[in-house]
């Protein structure tokens, strides 16, 4: 099989709901995308959604790392193309682009991958994930890979929140993109006014279904990046721990 067969690219238009008061996508809108266009992929390759059910097994995302140098605006298209990269040990990887329908590069993202069995919920090896090893590529979209974060233990904000019908995906989970919706809402109006999201990394600790309770700590880094760690104030489990770097809007 060729590179150009082993990359999925999809072609996505910004819709109104998708976009925020400046007319730009959302991080969230992205983070989206990305979730649709690995699905697209690993359907095509043989290893999706359908093929991981008959074989017991389900895939879990564990980290994300997504750099955006530029977002596109309402009604533009874009076109995010994907790959599965080589594994190591248990862990699976796949990396992105985003570019503008005219070739500009807007950003580029990595995540992290594990396969579970559905019975046992314990990890599998890759091995066992049928015609994975034979459909990835050795290529990096970023310099490193999502990495581990570890918020500091000094908090500037905490709320709590509850989760709710419209946060949960097809599976009774949480959907992953909310996570951010979560943390991007940690910050007030005039300073969305003032800033973008330029990078953003997130680990994703443990599931979080209806009804659950969180509260969120955010704590600062330097003066543009700041973290959040998620707790589930019922059994104590940490959710996902981010850390988000923003820059100044010119």
């Amino acid at each position: 099989m060729t590179t150009t067969n082993k990359k999925h690219s999809d072609r996505y238009i910004i819709n109104w709901h998708e976009t925020d008061f400046k007319g730009l996508a959302t991080p969230v809108t992205l983070c989206n995308f990305l979730g649709e266009s690995a699905w697209h992929n690993a359907e095509k390759l043989g290893f999706g959604y359908n093929d991981a059910l008959r074989l017991n097994q389900f895939w879990v995302v564990l980290r994300w790392a997504i750099k955006m140098k530029k977002y596109p605006k309402w009604q533009e298209g874009i076109l995010m193309e994907t790959w599965p990269r080589m594994p190591e040990h248990l862990y699976a990887y796949r990396d992105y682009t985003i570019r503008s329908l005219n070739g500009e590069t807007l950003g580029a993202a990595t995540s992290t991958w594990m396969v579970l069995d559905a019975k046992t919920r314990r990890p599998q090896k890759l091995e066992l994930v049928q015609g994975l090893l034979h459909h990835t590529l050795d290529e990096k979209s970023l310099d490193e890979n999502a990495r581990k974060i570890v918020p500091p233990y000094e908090s500037i904000l905490a709320k709590t929140i509850q989760t709710q019908y419209s946060d949960m995906d097809f599976n009774g989970h949480v959907n992953n993109a909310k996570y951010v919706e979560w943390c991007v809402d940690l910050f007030d109006f005039d300073f969305h006014k003032k800033h973008f999201l330029a990078e953003l990394q997130i680990n994703f600790l443990h599931e979080c279904r209806f009804g659950d309770e969180l509260t969120l700590k955010l704590s600062t880094i330097d003066p543009l990046t700041f973290a959040v760690a998620a707790t589930n104030t019922q059994s104590g489990k940490n959710i996902f721990t981010a850390e988000l770097g923003w820059q100044l809007i010119a």
